[in-house]
């Protein structure tokens, strides 16, 4: 299978009958002395990251010749942060990846010229659009991410935010294994298949099902949208706590004023005899105010009470907001308590320094 994975790989010139294993230095020795110039120059590409680092050797279009020829081979190296493309080198041209939390936004390229791309991508990463000040390039993909257009000049990314290569594939799991969009299947046979978690068809990419799933190891499918990230989650969490500690010192705020407003109410209630004049003492006895004063003292007393009630409610209902606030803060506050026995110290402390500065930021 390993002489089938080979010719599929590069189906022209004198290996075309060939069975020969095409894996390890065997390969480079028997291609160098056996393939000629032609039009779909081979890609010889590391079927162990051990052993091959992370560099893939890319002959480069539209002839190529080993050993004996005129062109020499370009490799392209690779280099992965956190499991994910950050820099392609091919010669003296580098290419960067500028990533959000987990999605490609820009490329930078340094080499002839230093220029930089935006990226569009969707929720699995592949890159539908890149654009700069001067050009527009568009993409389009199949379900298992054929496209006319990629490879491209313009982006080093192409399905999934995986590096394409000659022949609309892709060397997936920082070089473990190479997979064909034409095809619609890997070109060598998964290690753990049948029996492990790679599943019981070894070539079969995502179990089939490249809409709902993708397959970045190499090994075996993964869930699309599998949820949010630990930083993801810890700057959720703290975003929310600073608008719930603004929340929360602004009801505290409108709380006093409420209750110095229903003290003033009460004071006045408690005066207002005294400020209409109701009764008087005159020569030691108490005289009665007129009935016109009585009624004006009667409304203004009403009106009072009325407004202290209004007050009374408006308070209780800002304490009432103040508990679910302070309620919510304690709840995303043993969340984050949780999240940290969850992945460790470590990790979580790694990941929380991040999260404070993307809220930090994003504030």
């Amino acid at each position: 299978m390993a002489g089938m994975a080979w010719e599929t790989i590069c189906s022209t010139g004198n290996l075309r009958d060939c069975s020969k294993p095409h894996i390890g230095k065997e390969c480079l020795t028997h291609i160098s002395e056996n393939f000629k110039a032609t039009k779909h120059p081979p890609i010889i590409f590391a079927s162990s990251a051990q052993k091959w680092g992370r560099s893939i050797i890319v002959p480069p279009p539209p002839l190529c010749v080993l050993r004996n020829g005129t062109q020499p081979m370009t490799t392209t190296n690779i280099f992965y942060k956190n499991k994910q493309v950050h820099t392609v080198k091919t010669g003296q041209q580098q290419n960067s990846v500028f990533r959000g939390i987990q999605l490609p936004l820009a490329q930078n390229h340094l080499g002839n010229g230093t220029y930089h791309k935006l990226l569009a991508t969707d929720t699995k990463a592949s890159v539908f659009n890149t654009s700069d000040a001067t050009s527009r390039e568009t993409h389009c993909y199949s379900a298992y991410g054929s496209s006319t257009t990629i490879p491209s000049s313009q982006s080093i990314l192409g399905y999934n935010g995986e590096v394409p290569t000659l022949g609309n594939s892709y060397i997936l799991g920082n070089g473990h294994r190479l997979f064909s969009t034409l095809l619609m299947r890997f070109l060598s046979p998964d290690s753990i298949s049948p029996f492990g978690e790679g599943g019981i068809n070894c070539y079969a990419y995502c179990s089939n099902d490249p809409i709902n799933y993708t397959d970045p190891s190499g090994h075996m499918r993964k869930v699309q949208n599998s949820g949010p990230t630990l930083q993801q989650r810890l700057t959720k969490i703290l975003s929310r706590r600073k608008k719930l500690e603004s929340e929360e010192s602004t009801l505290k705020s409108k709380i006093a004023q409420k209750t110095a407003e229903t003290e003033q109410i009460s004071e006045k209630l408690a005066n207002i005899e005294e400020t209409y004049g109701l009764y008087r003492k005159i020569n030691g006895v108490k005289v009665r105010a007129p009935d016109r004063r009585f009624a004006e003292a009667k409304n203004k007393r009403t009106e009072s009470r009325n407004q202290g009630t209004l007050a009374i409610e408006e308070n209780n209902a800002l304490k009432k907001q103040l508990k679910s606030v302070a309620l919510e803060y304690n709840r995303l506050s043993d969340e984050i308590e949780n999240l940290e026995k969850e992945v460790g110290t470590a990790t979580f402390d790694k990941a929380y320094k991040a999260a404070e500065e993307t809220s930090r930021v994003r504030s």
